[in-house]
């Protein structure tokens, strides 16, 4: 059974068609069992085994460029994420590669490993072995880098979530960091100096080759709902007053009703604002590295203005997909189109 939170490949433009088998599921315990239609790995075409890797995972590649840094590359009608040597590299890995954190958990690493440098260092053997390369969200960061073999890292920084600590306000909900009216704070003028200040520790990591790139934010509560939710924040809230001078310049004096393309268009314009400002202070402070942008959710899987403006600030789009057994075929097809970038599923989960 794979983990619960498990980063998977870049996906690209097309997706391939495999032969799927009929497998009955029951969602939870004591509900009925049903037949769904799965793809399993007997259902995958084989392929040749690698004849070598670089140090990093990659395939080597006489298309690829070489930049001493990860970065994205289109070769033919197909997005590759490629290393710094050179190499085509598909990121598989595991969020929240990190030690339990408890007393108890403290004494049976070191009774395991011996030390906390052992268990790293074991670790990242481990996953090397079954063929994972990249630590996702969440890992320890400092630990992992200190290991032989290394693996490669995504570094998850919170740029909302911790200004919003910071300025109060904030509520905890499942798996990620709540809003009032879930409208979060992209629109105070100190974000912007937060942000900057926030990315400074990104200096000291600018020049490591083993770092993919850095999320911004984790599944923050994008939705058409945007604009209302502003607009029924207090009249003096900053976030109110965007929105209603957006609405304004929009439609003039002449209030007219909220209409579904208002919505779309400001849920566009919030986005927009939010990754000028967070991609800004990652590529000052990191320029060598991806910028992943935020790690997007399921209620924005319809949404196409989403990902169109996703596209115009970030290397790759980024999504956790969860209560299905794999992406949907137009899901993929509607994001790609809309963003023209490669695809990352960041999150996701099989039960057994």
């Amino acid at each position: 059974m794979l983990p619960r939170n498990t980063i998977a490949l870049v996906l690209l433009g097309s997706i391939l068609t495999h032969a799927e088998s009929l497998t009955e599921v029951a969602s939870k315990p004591g509900q009925p069992w049903k037949e769904i239609a799965t793809r399993s790995l007997a259902d995958l075409p084989e392929i040749a085994a690698d004849a070598e890797h670089d140090e990093f995972g990659g395939t080597p590649s006489a298309k690829a460029e070489k930049t001493g840094f990860f970065h994205t590359q289109k070769i033919g009608q197909r997005w590759w994420l490629v290393t710094p040597s050179g190499g085509l590299f598909i990121s598989t890995g595991v969020n929240a590669i990190s030690q339990v954190d408890t007393k108890g958990g403290r004494v049976v690493l070191k009774e395991k490993f011996g030390s906390f440098k052992n268990w790293a260092t074991q670790t990242v053997q481990m996953l090397r072995t079954y063929g994972f390369n990249t630590a996702g969200a969440w890992s320890d960061a400092a630990a992992l880098s200190g290991t032989t073999p290394k693996i490669a890292q995504t570094r998850l920084w919170s740029f909302m979530s911790g200004y919003g600590k910071k300025r109060g306000g904030t509520h905890m909900e499942a798996g990620h960091t709540g809003y009032p009216n879930d409208c979060p704070f992209i629109f105070d003028p100190e974000f912007v100096t937060f942000c900057d200040e926030h990315a400074q520790q990104l200096d000291a990591l600018k020049d490591d080759p083993w770092i993919i790139g850095h999320f911004s934010d984790n599944e923050l509560p994008w939705s058409r709902k945007m604009l209302e939710n502003y607009l029924t924040l207090p009249e003096a809230d900053v976030g109110h007053i965007a929105a209603a001078a957006w609405l304004k310049k929009r439609h003039g004096e002449n209030q007219k009703d909220i209409t579904d393309e208002d919505r779309a268009a400001f849920l566009a314009f919030a986005m927009d604002r939010y990754l000028s400002v967070t991609g800004a202070a990652i590529r000052k402070h990191a320029p060598h590295h991806l910028f992943l942008g935020p790690r997007l959710h399921e209620i924005i899987f319809e949404l196409p203005e989403i990902f169109a403006t996703v596209g115009k600030h970030a290397d790759i789009v980024c999504v956790n997909y969860y209560r299905a057994w794999s992406p949907k075929k137009e899901h993929l097809d509607m994001w790609h189109r809309e963003s023209g970038k490669p695809l990352m599923m960041t999150e996701f989960y099989a039960k057994a």
